[in-house]
């Protein structure tokens, strides 16, 4: 299962691998439902998604099927989540990074940099970002704060 802790500034939601595989939401719905009743601007790019459970898999999350199917589910239920995505350690950009077609890291002496360069279909990205801006709408953020967020996605992509 699923659990967050609140760091005074970050909502932690640890995703374990059965909780992953079995597609659960419960946990995120919980958080959101407790989000909405406090007040969601307060919680704007505020959870960090930590996986948990694949630390013998080689492969770099985004390439493991389980969690892209997880995270495109969360997406299919929440297509406004990346308000709520902390970019701490890049938590939004390898989030985004799961529901990407195509990626490119970039090699430094043995290691791959966390600079990922990811590929979406025009169409993926168009939602991702007009639902978002959608719901800060009916939120009522300010022009600011959608320009920002825009930014932010670009800043992604580039």
């Amino acid at each position: 299962m699923g659990n967050y802790s609140d760091d005074g500034k970050l909502h932690i939601m640890i995703l374990n691998k059965s909780y992953i595989e079995a597609l659960d939401l419960q946990e995120i719905d919980r958080m959101l439902t407790v989000f909405k009743r406090d007040g969601v601007k307060k919680y704007k790019n505020n959870i960090v998604f930590q996986v948990d459970g694949y630390d013998d898999d080689p492969r770099e999350i985004f390439e493991i099927p389980e969690i892209k199917a997880f995270y495109k589910k969360v997406f299919d239920k929440y297509p406004y989540m990346l308000y709520f995505l902390s970019n701490v350690n890049s938590n939004d950009a390898w989030v985004l990074a799961c529901l990407c077609n195509k990626h490119q890291t970039c090699s430094v002496v043995g290691k791959t940099n966390i600079d990922l360069k990811m590929q979406f279909d025009n169409n993926l990205l168009s939602q991702i970002l007009n639902q978002t801006i959608a719901y800060m709408r009916q939120i009522r953020e300010n022009s600011r704060s959608i320009l920002k967020m825009r930014v932010r996605l670009a800043s992604m992509l580039l």
